[in-house]
């Protein structure tokens, strides 16, 4: 009799541990609604982008998280975050107003994890066309490749307009990053060495074709005729009968006048609508540095000009390490810079915003703005060489060189070396 129970008991002992399993099994579902993994930790492997502003979007990837986005709580440096979208490896979030740089936190299933590194608020960089390799390709974004990218101008449709020097070309390319050809054909009987662009009010281009000593005027079809110049030389006349020394930089007002930073020749050049030059600025050859009355003051190769409401002309005077004013009284000063690299180094392109902030790509790989009062700031770049989008403080230019603005505060870059067209957002 005892064998005979001791045989049940073995029968019921199987089926006691079947029917413990599924009560088990039932309670754990019940107290997971969301269907999550049950984890004993969260964690953060890494977020993207590294930094930007309120309400751009962030990824944020780890495990351990909801999916159901409402059950996830996320913080940046303790103000809490929107998510969006949520899986149990990553999440989708936005960066909520009053985030300061810091860590970021993520609460899920009663667990914490927070970021390794600091996410920073603030100004980003990213790449709107071209990068690495140089070449020549037409096409959208990163496909497109550049070589020699230098001047910049932007219409009022917010098109860019760039001169691809290595390339012979002038290169067009959309606010959403589509890149064409505008002009040239790489010959350089069309264009050789093309540097500075700017635009007049009915969207005719100005380019300084600068190997060949000569100012370009390209309409809206395409149309391209010489305004002035067409031989290496320093001499003020009417159109062709000009001559230039490596003209690079330049820029148009309202009533169609082009000035010109005449590099090679240490002087400011000015060209009427009806190709008339004339010398704004500078007296010899041989370059310096004078502040004072047009008739004497001097540059120290010019490379770039832009143009306030005002009339007044600020020039990058590359070698004399400064930005200079030019007054439509004829009067020329120091606006920002002095004899040393700290503040501006070898200053290259220049323009202005509509409040009269001037912004400078400058050698050191850093774009700097410049206050209405003259006080310099560094709003991009780490001064390291290479080339990285992200946080404005650590992104890396190389050779960046001329620059735009637009109406919503976005700086754009021309970065000659990564053959790249940067935003600073």
């Amino acid at each position: 009799m005892k064998n005979i129970e001791l045989s049940l008991n073995f029968l019921y002992l199987p089926l006691a541990f079947c029917i413990l399993s599924m009560y088990s099994c039932k309670k754990e579902s019940s107290g997971n609604p969301n269907n999550d993994p049950t984890t004993t930790s969260l964690k953060i492997t890494s977020f993207a982008p590294l930094g930007g502003e309120v309400a751009d979007s962030v990824t944020i990837l780890g495990v351990g998280f909801s999916k159901t986005a409402s059950s996830n709580k996320v913080a940046f440096n303790g103000t809490q975050a929107t998510v969006i979208t949520a899986t149990d490896t990553s999440l989708r979030v936005t960066v909520p107003a009053g985030a300061s740089t810091g860590k970021i936190t993520v609460t899920s299933n009663n667990n914490t994890g927070s970021s390794d590194s600091n996410f920073i608020v603030g100004p980003v960089v990213f790449t709107l066309a071209g990068g690495p390799p140089l070449g020549y390709q037409d096409g959208t974004g990163t496909t497109a490749r550049f070589s020699g990218v230098c001047g910049l101008a932007m219409d009022a449709s917010g098109n860019l307009y760039v001169t691809d020097a290595n390339n012979n070309r002038i290169r067009k390319v959309t606010p959403a990053g589509v890149v064409t050809t505008f002009a040239g054909d790489g010959s350089t009987s069309v264009m050789s060495g093309p540097w500075g662009v700017a635009i007049d009010a009915s969207g005719n281009l100005y380019v300084s074709d600068m190997y060949n000593n000569r100012i370009l005027k390209i309409t809206q079809v395409g149309v391209i005729t010489t305004l002035a110049g067409g031989t290496a030389g320093n001499k003020d006349g009417q159109g062709t009968d000009a001559s230039f020394s490596w003209p690079k930089g330049l820029t148009v007002d309202a009533s169609g006048n082009v000035f010109v930073a005449d590099c090679n020749n240490h002087r400011i050049r000015k060209i009427t609508p009806a190709g008339l030059v004339t010398t704004v600025a500078g007296t010899d050859i041989s370059g310096g540095f004078v502040d004072g009355d047009v008739s004497v003051a001097r540059f120290n190769f010019p490379s770039d000009v832009a143009i306030d409401a005002s009339g007044n002309l600020y020039v990058t005077d590359e070698f004399n390490y400064r930005v200079r004013k030019i007054t439509p009284a004829g009067v020329v000063s120091t606006f920002a810079g002095a004899w040393t690299y700290t503040i501006l180094n070898d200053p290259l392109g220049i323009t202005i915003d509509a409040s009269g902030n001037l912004y400078v790509a400058d050698i050191s790989r850093q774009i700097k703005k410049i206050s209405p009062t003259g006080v310099v700031t560094i709003i991009a770049g780490s001064g390291e060489n290479g080339y990285v989008d992200g946080p404005a403080s650590l992104a890396r230019f190389n050779n960046p060189y001329d620059l735009a603005v637009d109406a919503s505060g976005k700086v754009y870059v021309t970065d000659w070396s990564n053959g790249a067209i940067r935003v600073i957002r």
